[in-house]
């Protein structure tokens, strides 16, 4: 993805980004920007496992941190008009209903397999754009990527407008430390999000981007829904705890958001022009300054001849992304539930397989408590 009006910069291929984001101590990332489903859907509708089990591996004992957001909806909240939906999503392909009635839900994110850190992407076409057009348009500036001419530059900007891009949960792996070799199933991620009537597309993906494991999206992968009924929005009711607004400069500005958050509940993230944003919260290893993080230099590869950040400045214990982008002039609502400890907080307005997190950027602190 490009900021528009930012610098160009470098972009590192998938074996460079997997060594950076291993750097970097963020490890649930790995898996989200391999793009290899564990199983594709067969024709007739069952699941094919792709590829040989591997066998379990032993590991030490690790910390009990919860693998699903703790939110319910109470009586009061389902008197307001807040739904609740269910949706599933292994590698592209996503279950959800193809007809919904309008108004505010909190949708959980699952997946069936542990190495798949899902997102499920919700966006709102432009009128009269079809699928086909819509991944033609993707396909168009993605293999220009790693040269950003003003070619590529129009190619994604005409991307990015066809669509409004309204968020989406990620369901994250069991938050265990760091052993991506043995990962355990059931995580979930929550968002919320106020459908009016109208079209929308549900697809998994990231950034707004439709994952496209074979290096191109296809159409067949949007899952379009139908919303009827008269709307109401139920979003004062949810338990929001932060403001979150991302940068017009993200690759020189941090996102803004409070310097202290409650362990759990959902941020307001307000979508900035140029850009889809997506959001990262990395636990923060203990000797980090505020300095280093902002300096664009010491937790980033940016200004790194070995292709690795300066310093580890991260750890891998309770991390959280939220992958279903947001468009400028877009609110998203993302649950949270993390550990009590302090947090890097990143714009994600890289592709997820290139440059995701934003190690060209700055970081801010956060403190949850």
């Amino acid at each position: 993805m490009y900021a528009e009006g930012e610098p160009v910069r470098r972009t590192w291929d998938a074996r460079t980004t997997r060594a950076l984001v291993a750097a970097a101590g963020i490890s649930a990332l790995l898996a989200a920007c391999s793009g290899a489903p564990d199983a594709a859907p067969s024709s007739s509708g069952s699941m094919i496992v792709m590829g040989p089990v591997s066998p379990s591996l032993s590991r030490a004992p690790q910390p009990a941190y919860p693998t699903a957001p703790a939110w319910q909806r109470s009586p009061d909240q389902a008197a307001a008009g807040v739904r609740t939906l269910s949706i599933t999503v292994l590698g592209t392909d996503v279950t959800v209903p193809s007809r919904l009635e309008a108004g505010t839900y909190v949708v959980d994110v699952a997946t069936p397999t542990p190495r798949d850190m899902g997102t499920v992407q919700v966006a709102r076409p432009g009128e009269g754009l079809t699928r086909e057009e819509f991944v033609r348009r993707q396909n168009a500036w993605q293999p220009a990527i790693d040269l950003p001419t003003p070619q590529a530059l129009d190619a994604y900007r005409r991307w990015r407008t066809s669509a409004s891009f309204l968020g989406g949960g990620t369901a994250m792996p069991a938050r265990l430390r760091g052993d991506l070799r043995n990962p355990t199933p059931g995580g979930v991620g929550q968002f919320a999000i106020t459908l009016e009537p109208g079209r929308y597309w549900f697809y998994a993906g990231r950034g707004g981007e439709v994952l496209a494991p074979d290096g191109k999206a296809v159409a067949s992968s949007i899952h379009e829904v139908d919303v009827v009924g008269q709307v109401q929005d139920a979003t004062a009711s949810l338990p929001v705890v932060a403001e979150v607004r991302f940068s017009t400069t993200p690759y020189q500005q941090a996102v803004a958001m409070p310097a202290t958050i409650p362990r759990r509940g959902f941020l307001r993230a307000q979508g900035a022009p140029g850009y889809v944003a997506t959001l990262g919260l990395v636990s923060l290893a203990a000797d980090v300054t505020d300095a280093e993080l902002t300096d664009g230099r010491t937790c980033s590869v940016g200004h790194s001849a070995s292709g690795f950040p300066p310093k580890n400045c991260f750890t891998s214990v309770g991390n959280t992304f939220f992958l279903g982008g947001v468009s400028g002039g877009r609110t998203a609502f993302w649950y949270y539930d993390l550990p009590p400890g302090d947090y890097a907080v990143s714009e994600l307005s890289g592709s997820g397989g290139s440059e995701s997190p934003d190690y060209w950027g700055v970081y801010t602190r956060v403190h949850v408590q």
